[in-house]
């Protein structure tokens, strides 16, 4: 990344975490308030397709209880393109954990109940 990206005066991106054909995260900032973020950035080329599921996803996320689920805290659109902003988590991804240690039966378990729960709430 050359030039930092910043949206809506507020949201700078850091660093790039994770790039796929749709999306990018990175991590970022918040210029208001500080707080460290987690911007994910819609391909460009499929704005129009991509605008009215971002407005979804986000209402749906936003107040959000369920501590299974990461909420959202803003969306928007700048230079035809599509972000959504959400809390940074410092935390080791299931994929980083699971590289260096096996989950254990309970383990499993847990994370299965978790996921049940988040589901519930959606």
């Amino acid at each position: 990344m050359s030039k930092p990206m910043i949206f809506d005066d507020r949201y700078k991106c850091v660093d790039i975490l994770k790039k796929k054909e749709d999306y990018e995260y990175f991590k970022g900032i918040d210029l208001v308030t500080q707080q460290k973020i987690i911007v994910k950035i819609y391909n460009s080329s499929k704005y129009h397709e991509f605008l009215e599921k971002i407005k979804i996803e986000h209402e749906l996320l936003k107040n959000t209880s369920n501590s299974n689920i990461t909420s959202t805290l803003d969306y928007g659109e700048d230079d035809n393109q599509i972000y959504l902003i959400f809390p940074y988590i410092d935390h080791l991804s299931l994929a980083e954990h699971l590289k260096i240690n096996k989950l254990s039966f309970e383990q499993v378990i847990n994370l299965g109940l978790g996921i049940f729960s988040a589901l519930q709430d959606i």
